[in-house]
């Protein structure tokens, strides 16, 4: 449960962080590149440390339940699921806004928000997407400071 609670408070503090920040570029990443377009079920979150070291929690078949959808109108939706003190698997967030890619970097601007926020860690191939930060914050590795986390999507359609 404890872990739980870290996974929603970071995935809460992502969705604040990545709606503060503002880039006023208008400049479109390439057409040729990999798209971002599909559904997306959460996988894993992974810590990589000061040290390099990194650490990797997979996530249990309930929260992989989730989804993140990006659809090719520029629209996202997203859907998270978690265990309850029942133990049973149930819809806790859902989250939908507006997306774009500009100079490699996705901007995302949730229903509730006025501006388009840069994620600040994004990473793309094929089937696997990493959405991020960077933080010192937290510790790993035998109490080293943390570089940067990620939660890991992976294709499924």
């Amino acid at each position: 449960m404890k872990k739980m609670k870290l996974f929603y408070g970071v995935l809460i503090g992502l969705m604040i962080l990545s709606s503060c920040s503002n880039n006023d570029s208008n400049s479109e990443t390439d057409a040729d590149s990999i798209s971002i377009v599909g559904n997306w079920k959460p996988i894993k979150r992974v810590t990589i440390c000061s040290t390099g070291s990194q650490e990797s929690e997979n996530f249990d078949s309930c929260v992989q339940n989730g989804k993140l959808t990006y659809e090719a109108n520029g629209n996202f939706n997203e859907d998270t699921y978690s265990l309850n003190n029942s133990s049973n698997c149930n819809l806790v967030i859902q989250e939908n806004g507006t997306w774009k890619i500009e100079n490699d970097k996705l901007n995302i601007k949730y229903s509730d928000d006025n501006a388009f926020g840069e994620v600040p860690f994004f990473e793309l191939s094929e089937n696997i997407l990493r959405i991020g930060e960077y933080t010192n914050s937290g510790s790993c590795d035998g109490g080293n400071l943390e570089s940067h986390y990620y939660f890991e999507y992976e294709r499924i359609q």
